[in-house]
């Protein structure tokens, strides 16, 4: 990348370079500003004939839109050059809102230039003209007091869809009435019935926008697209309902056209996207009623469960695991009926999450048999299972026959097929924290796992039935622990050691952007273990335990 400095800015100035939008676009305003002020005489160049050229020779629109700016107090007005400018730069930059800016500038305090270049506008047949026309005209009717309400009236009740964009798409930054706004509104009622493509989108944006402004009866508009299944409507109403979020989260309509868009396909990750900032505001309310109403119903009705759902949702999965209301949700849901349900809520849970203890105690016997059986069925991980099924011995009072199947599971289902963690983790338990129950548990699985292992250490083994590649292993890991035991002695008081310094990442499982020295809130990245404990039911008798865990898994509650 050349490097200019002010002489080189000096210079490309008085020669009319197109080459002049490339030397400022890495400068700030301040320096240049100055640059301009001294080398450019009004009316004597002109700069859109410059911007056109430098645009057909591929420089960055944006950009360079943007620094034309600052060059329009100076420039030589043709008409010509500047609508040719206007519609090769819709071709190269489209959809910003630069256009209007553009034009804003150019006819801010010239009622006449204002004028002229309308006139040439408005018999044009281009999409490129819509911003451009809507800056006029606002200007027109704010700071010349020339009202342009007949003329926006006449717009949107003509069948002409570029004049009705040219209504729609800017009309909240008009001043006109209340009384006038309220006509508008039955207007735009009249066009989102007609679910006109062309214009939906901009009918939906300037309605947000007139919502903003205090007109809030604007979002009965949004909600008549509430049975709208096109994408770009749902995409459109999602980014709607994230920039309202913060504002109106709490409005009756908000909610209800939050609830219009639980049927999107799990794919659609720009919709998602604006789906999971949503929740996270929720979640900061604690309002969790409404996020578990929503979250069961976008299963039922949509497709969360699918494959395709597990890197989904990344951000908002990690606050809801982190909340102080996850638990109650994890409890509530397992008890649900719903095998969808379930199926999700694997996807969800990312730490080892203890049940809810007074939603347990409304439980009676087939729920608590339910949820273990859920339990061994959806589950693979020791701590997920383990904590799950021992968090029930929480509650007071249970009666034996709940204790009874309790203390089935823990011993002869995890403590069968997780037996080395289940002892280790029922040997770490200190007595003092523990209830009564929690007690009984402890050595009921302690006594029955020591003997079960007792009576397997008893039988005999030949060591010539050990597979080869077992005996490899077992020599491989007992080398590497002494190596490692090794190096870490030696590494205690080495001179290198002490060259480097530890650097502590706190946030190490996420990351986060910084734009104009704003940060943006911490991503979070799937988390994930570095190693599993797989059941010893999947190496003795793989089949039959998957039987098992699908049984489990379609047993309904009372059976």
């Amino acid at each position: 990348m050349k490097q200019y400095d002010e002489k080189d800015i000096e210079k490309i100035l008085q020669n009319h370079s197109i080459e002049l939008f490339d030397a400022l676009q890495y400068y700030d305003k301040d320096m240049y500003t100055p640059i301009i002020e001294r080398n450019c005489e009004k009316d004597k160049y002109d700069y859109f004939d410059l911007a056109h050229q430098a645009l057909e020779n591929d420089a960055n629109s944006w950009n360079l839109s943007n620094l034309l700016i600052d060059f329009i107090p100076y420039t030589k007005v043709n008409l010509d050059t500047i609508l040719q400018f206007y519609k090769l730069l819709h071709f190269k930059e489209n959809g910003t809102s630069i256009h209007f800016q553009i034009t804003k500038s150019l006819v801010s305090n010239n009622q006449t230039l204002a004028k002229k270049l309308l006139e040439k506008l408005v018999i044009i047949e281009n999409a490129f003209i819509i911003p451009h026309i809507a800056a006029i005209l606002i200007e027109l009717h704010n700071s010349n007091d020339e009202s342009q309400y007949k003329t926006i009236i006449d717009y949107l009740k003509s069948n002409n869809i570029i004049q009705q964009q040219c209504a729609i798409s800017y009309i909240h930054l008009f001043d006109f009435s209340d009384d006038e706004l309220k006509e508008i509104f039955e207007l735009f009622k009249e066009k989102a019935k007609l679910s006109n493509a062309e214009i939906d989108r901009a009918l939906l944006y300037s309605s947000y926008d007139l919502i903003e402004k205090g007109c809030e009866y604007f979002s009965e508009i949004l909600l008549l697209y509430i049975d709208n299944n096109d994408i770009e409507i749902k995409f459109n109403l999602s980014q709607i309902l994230m920039y309202a979020s913060k504002k109106h989260i709490t409005k009756e309509w908000f909610r209800e056209l939050f609830n219009s868009i639980i049927d999107v396909d799990i794919d659609k990750q720009h919709v998602i996207f604006n789906i999971e900032s949503v929740l996270k505001e929720f979640l900061k309310l604690d309002d969790y009623d409404f996020i578990r109403d929503f979250l069961y119903k976008w299963v039922e009705k949509g497709n969360l469960s699918s494959i395709s759902s597990k890197n989904t949702l990344s951000t908002f999965k990690h606050e809801f695991n982190e909340h102080k209301l996850f638990s109650k949700f994890v409890t509530e849901s397992l008890v649900y009926e719903s095998a969808k349900l379930h199926k999700v809520l694997v996807d969800l849970i990312q730490k080892d999450i203890k049940l809810n203890a007074d939603i347990m105690q409304t439980w009676n016997k087939d729920d608590y048999l339910y949820v273990c059986r859920k339990t061994l069925g959806y589950f693979y991980e020791f701590k997920t299972m383990n904590t799950l099924i021992f968090s029930m011995l929480s509650v007071e009072n249970l009666s034996d026959d709940i204790k009874n199947i309790i203390f089935e599971v823990l011993v002869n289902h995890i403590g069968k097929d997780y037996s080395y963690d289940t002892l280790e983790y029922f040997k770490t338990l200190e007595d003092s924290k523990l209830n009564k129950n929690e007690m009984q548990a402890k050595d009921i699985v302690i006594e029955e796992l020591e003997k079960r292992n007792k009576q397997i250490k008893n039988l005999p083994i030949l060591k010539e039935l050990t597979p080869p590649s077992q005996q490899n292993r077992i020599i491989s890991r007992t080398n590497s622990i002494a190596m490692q035991k090794a190096m870490d002695k030696s590494g205690e008081d080495s001179f290198l050691s002490s060259l480097f310094s530890k650097i502590l990442i706190r946030y190490g499982k996420g990351s986060f952007s910084e734009i104009d020295g704003k940060f943006s809130d911490v991503m979070y990245l799937q988390s994930f273990s570095h190693s599993v404990t797989m059941p010893n039911a999947t190496r003795t008798h793989p089949v039959d335990h998957e039987l098992e865990r699908f049984s489990f898994r379609m047993v309904k509650k009372g059976q």
